[in-house]
């Protein structure tokens, strides 16, 4: 059974190209704009990694990542920030809200999925 990934991205082409990309690599991909959607993705089924922009509208990265921490049935799901943010200003705070990774945009489409595979596919 494939592996199901969660993508939240607010810019839409690179959403698109992010799903193609992991959809080519053999995983099952779903995707939401903000992370108010992404909570309502994750009440309907549990992925099993979830890659997260930081900023965005309606709900950012920083506190859909803070939601998904406090949520018991979530709070064991890897997350990938995939941010333009600059890491040393955040990294702290991003790592102690409980994010397992970070990289940072742009960065080629294959270090995403080299990222993906370390922490899902290397259990």
């Amino acid at each position: 059974m494939a592996k199901r990934i969660l993508v939240v991205e607010d810019t839409a082409h690179l959403r698109e190209n992010i799903l193609e990309l992991l959809s080519m690599e053999g995983y099952s991909v779903s995707s939401a704009q903000h992370g108010r959607e992404g909570l309502s993705l994750l009440q309907e089924s549990m992925p099993d990694l979830i890659i997260t922009d930081l900023r965005m509208p309606e709900m950012d990265g920083f506190d859909f990542i803070a939601r998904v921490r406090e949520n018991k049935l979530w709070n064991g799901i890897p997350i990938l920030v995939f941010s333009a943010m600059p890491p040393h200003e955040n990294e702290k705070i991003i790592l102690r809200l409980g994010a397992n990774a970070y990289l940072k945009k742009p960065s080629a489409l294959e270090d995403l999925v080299t990222a993906v595979k370390k922490l899902i596919d290397d259990e």
